[in-house]
């Protein structure tokens, strides 16, 4: 799927794309970004490269990859937000000693969002996540 077309394919599942943001994938998956100088990476978890710059579906790589797993404190087994999770609205959301990283600025060019410290990937567009501060 791409642009989240055709509709009956998403979310997507593990190794499938075109993704554009977590939201486009399953439960506890990942959008793997392939832009720029990682667009022809491998896929963690995942078998050959896919077309040079197609975003896929995998599982979360490491700790430090964004990850949005919930939203006002839902579900509630997910809260307190651990490093690199979202959305956070306030400090409280996070787990002892992090920080809510609000994005609220755009990168230029209208492609992705402002990067959260000592984390990787883009995550959601508009979501915030917990960082070490």
């Amino acid at each position: 799927g791409d642009n989240g077309n055709p509709s009956a394919a998403f979310p997507l599942g593990q190794c499938q794309g075109d993704c554009d943001d977590d939201n486009d994938c399953q439960e506890d998956l990942v959008c793997f970004d392939r832009d720029g100088p990682t667009a022809d990476a491998s896929v963690p978890f995942c078998t050959g490269n896919g077309d040079t710059g197609v975003d896929f579906c995998t599982k979360r790589p490491n700790d430090e990859y964004l990850a949005y797993v919930g939203n006002d404190g839902n579900p509630q087994d997910r809260f307190p937000l651990q490093k690199c999770e979202g959305d956070c609205d306030n400090d409280s959301d996070c787990d002892t000693g992090l920080s809510c990283f609000i994005r609220n600025q755009y990168t230029p060019n209208g492609g992705g969002v402002a990067p959260v410290p000592g984390c990787d990937g883009r995550g959601v567009r508009g979501k915030d996540y917990c960082y070490v501060n």
